[in-house]
């Protein structure tokens, strides 16, 4: 299988059957751990949660919808903190270099 037909088929086939397994009672999601589980568990990459979240009646499955939507905040944040300790440690290095004499 060619990596465009392993996308389309991710996008169109397994993502929605995870969350219609989901609904079924398939499999349990009750936390993020067990997102993060059983979407690795498929093959579905953390990257894809959006898409996960876009077959999420969030009307009638605001709990699921929520569990996804504070694992797509957290992963976010965490890549901003990433950021800027990255930021906040350069200049301290940048500022160790430049020792008066």
């Amino acid at each position: 299988m060619d990596l465009v037909a392993a996308a389309k088929r991710l996008r169109e086939e397994t993502i929605p059957k995870f969350v219609e397994d989901i609904l079924a009672g398939y499999c349990r999601v009750e936390n993020t751990e067990q997102l993060k589980r059983e979407m690795h568990a498929r093959g579905i990459n953390l990257r894809f949660l959006g898409k996960v979240r876009s077959f999420i009646d969030k009307e009638k499955n605001s709990k699921l919808d929520e569990i996804v939507c504070s694992e797509m905040f957290a992963r976010t944040e965490k890549q901003t903190i990433r950021v800027l300790m990255r930021s906040i440690k350069s200049k301290e290095l940048s500022s160790e270099d430049v020792k008066p004499v």
